[in-house]
This record gives C-alpha cells, sequence and structure tokens, in this order.
C-alpha cells in the first residue's frame, strides 16, 4: 500500500480498498502507514478522513482501550503528528477541553506532549485584539505552554506560535529569544529562525528575520568564533536564502564570516535589509 499510494495515479484506487475495510482498521492504516519514500508523510495526500467517531479517537488520544495488536508506543509520536496535522478535519474546537484534560492527566509521552499542545492549539479560535496572553485563544494557549512546558515540548509552541503568530507575536518571540533563558538552550532560539526561513515566505517571516539578524544582540552570533556560532551562523544564512529564494549569502561571504571579517559582514546585512523590499535583492 505505502509503494502504491506514493503513486498519485493509485490514490483513488487504495481510497476505495481503505473504505471496505473495518473503521477501526482503515483508522490504523490511514494514522499509522506512511509513504515508504517519505516517512513523514502519509499514505495519502491531503488531510485524513476517519470513518472512526470523534470521541473514539479522543479516546485513542489519551490511551483509553487502546489498540492491543499494535504497540503504540513505538508509533504513538507519528500518531499524534498525523492527527495534529489534520485536526481541523478530524475534530471540533468543542473538543479542546477534552484534549486539554488529556494533557493535564500526563496521558501522552512526556516526548508526545509538545505535539499535543499544538494540535490543542489548531482547535482555539485566533486572539481578538489584546488578548494575546489569553489561553482561551491560540496565541495565548500557546505561549502559556512556552513558559511552563519542558525545552523539548516548548519548542514545539515556540514553532507553531512563529509560524500563525506573526507579526503580533514577533515583540514576545524577539524578547524570548534575546532572553538568557532562551540563550541557556540555543535550540529554542534556532527553532524561531528555522520557521522563519520555512516557505512560504510570507512579509512576516521576511520582517522579523531582518529584525532578528540585524539587531545589536545577535551581534556576537556574527562576529563570535567556535563551533557554537558557526552554528547559529549556518541557520541564520540559511535561513536568509530560503526567504530570498536564492543563494543570497555566498559560500565565500559564509567563510569570511568565520574568519570574523567585519567588511563582510557589513555587506552581508545591508544584503539581509534588502529582503524588505525585493526590487533590491542583489
Amino acid at each position: 500500500l505505502a509503494d502504491r499510494g506514493r503513486r498519485g495515479s493509485h490514490a483513488k484506487e487504495i481510497e476505495a480498498e481503505l473504505n471496505q475495510l473495518p473503521a477501526e482498521l482503515d483508522a490504523k492504516i490511514r494514522l499509522l502507514l506512511t509513504d515508504s519514500a517519505q516517512p513523514d508523510r502519509g499514505l495519502l495526500p491531503g488531510p485524513l478522513k476517519l470513518r472512526i467517531s470523534a470521541e473514539r479517537l479522543i479516546e485513542l488520544i489519551g490511551n483509553i482501550n487502546p489498540w492491543t495488536d499494535i504497540e503504540m508506543s513505538h508509533y504513538y509520536h507519528l500518531f499524534i503528528q498525523r492527527v495534529a496535522d489534520s485536526i481541523s478535519s478530524l475534530l471540533q474546537p468543542k473538543h479542546a477541553a477534552q484534549l486539554i484534560a488529556i494533557l493535564d492527566a500526563q496521558k501522552p509521552p512526556h516526548y508526545c506532549r509538545g505535539m499535543l499542545i499544538v494540535a490543542i492549539s489548531r482547535l482555539l479560535p485566533p486572539p481578538p485584539a489584546g488578548q494575546l496572553d489569553d489561553p482561551a485563544f491560540r496565541d495565548g494557549w500557546l505561549r502559556k505552554r512556552i513558559l511552563e512546558e519542558s525545552t523539548d515540548n516548548r519548542k514545539d509552541s515556540i514553532a507553531e506560535l512563529t509560524r500563525v503568530g506573526l507579526p503580533d507575536n514577533w515583540d514576545y518571540l524577539k524578547t524570548g529569544f534575546i532572553s538568557e533563558k532562551w540563550r541557556l538552550d540555543e535550540s529554542l532560539g534556532i527553532t524561531v529562525i528555522e520557521v522563519l526561513g520555512e516557505p512560504p515566505a510570507s512579509a512576516a517571516k521576511k520582517a522579523a528575520l531582518v529584525d532578528l539578524l540585524t539587531d545589536e544582540h545577535f551581534k556576537p552570533f556574527w562576529a563570535g568564533a567556535g563551533w557554537r556560532n558557526n552554528v547559529w551562523r549556518y541557520h541564520a544564512l540559511k535561513g536568509v536564502n530560503a526567504c530570498a529564494g536564492k543563494e543570497l549569502i555566498s559560500w565565500e561571504e559564509r567563510t569570511e564570516l568565520d574568519r570574523g571579517n567585519t567588511e563582510t559582514l557589513a555587506k552581508v546585512l545591508e544584503k539581509i535589509r534588502t529582503l524588505l523590499d525585493p526590487q533590491k535583492l542583489p
């Protein structure tokens, strides 16, 4: 099935076959079987459509009456990822409270909390003006979890808030980025830069990336020696080139930055600023 699913011409045929199966077996295949060539993708393209009820899906998320013929501890992260990716087609906003109860009861494995938090956020409404911190709304829920969760699970919330919450949440994210708490765990800051470089390259993402990389607080990463600063520069320049849609910063310029060349840094920062005006891109 996985090999046939990769070939788009068989998608309708597979869909018809799956619809003939019992609903629980159909759900197992759709949720847990992936494209053999692209393991991060499901068997079939597009959002998931399941025939099990919303209540049954919520039971599975909460590890209530789990499937006994599958070792779910091996597949739970994939399961939650697939649910989160298609949450709007699987559940309704009214189900958010049940998922929050599952999260608060510590039902999902610790390493999967982050993706469940993101799934819940996608069931919550965007915040009205002036209510960015209210956890009853999407952005406030993510902000709350950024403060309360462990590092690995905070990364998922930071990434999601960067994807969906710009430009309104940029000051919050930037303040976190330059804080000592985030700097002590560099993966949190790198998460912000990575998401800003993800497609599609929106105007809000470009503005945030330029603001961050030309800020005085980022200067130590540009000028400092050592592998840690090399890692920061690598992610920063990768994001810049992704937003530009081409190699805006050349390999030769990267090499000169690694050597601490201040003239090259000045030229690179000027190129980064051109992201705000595509007509000025070199």
